[in-house]
């Protein structure tokens, strides 16, 4: 786990997107209906929080330790194929995601 951490640290702490600065965060979204309550991404930073309306990408799991693998092999995945590059996102639209209903 702590292997898993220190990569987490060590991604980009903000990525630009356009005229929007996006950021890596860990959520818990409790749903009774659905296990898998960890939700790791990269979010447009608002005023008062962030924005579910406009994330980059995203990873959903059960435990913080099988997300943030998941997350890191994302995050790995896009530097890979270019759409991190720096601090800037050059991959897909931003999209919107429902907590209740993924």
């Amino acid at each position: 786990m702590e292997k898993l951490v220190r990569g987490f640290d060590s991604i980009q702490k903000y990525l630009n997107y356009k005229n929007d600065v996006y950021v890596p965060i860990i959520y818990k979204h409790e749903n009774e209906f659905c296990d898998n309550s960890i939700w790791i991404m990269y979010v447009r930073q608002g005023v008062s929080g962030f924005s579910r309306r406009k994330v980059l990408f995203h990873v959903k799991a059960g435990t913080l330790e099988h997300g943030l693998g998941m997350f890191l092999a994302l995050y790995d995945q896009h530097c890979v194929s270019r759409n991190i590059i720096g601090r800037t996102w050059n991959g897909s639209v931003p999209y919107e995601i429902d907590f209740s209903n993924d």
